[in-house]
């Protein structure tokens, strides 16, 4: 059970992959974005950047090794750090 002071409340909000976590979260072009990674036995699950868009979650991207942070930069791409590669990649509308 979360614990809150009285004038705020917590509720689920999503369940991400068994066996991952959500290293990072974002607000882009309108959605939430959520960076999910994780290992179990030697079997990757998650690092994958996931959308949800009012109330739905779906894989948006993949092929990260540990997908870790993410922010918007000044001008308008969300960018993805991937701690397992060292690079950060930018994410942009075509």
């Amino acid at each position: 059970m979360i614990s809150t002071p009285a004038a705020f409340s917590a509720s689920l909000y999503f369940i991400i992959a068994a066996t991952a976590s959500a290293d990072g979260i974002a607000s882009w072009r309108g959605d939430l974005f959520v960076a999910e990674w994780g290992e179990y036995l030697h079997t990757n699950h998650g690092r994958r950047l996931v959308r949800i868009e009012r109330g739905h979650v779906t894989t948006f991207a993949t092929g990260f090794d540990h997908p870790l942070a993410l922010a918007v930069d000044p001008s308008g791409g969300l960018l993805v750090a991937d701690w397992g590669r060292g690079v950060i990649y930018e994410i942009r509308k075509r």
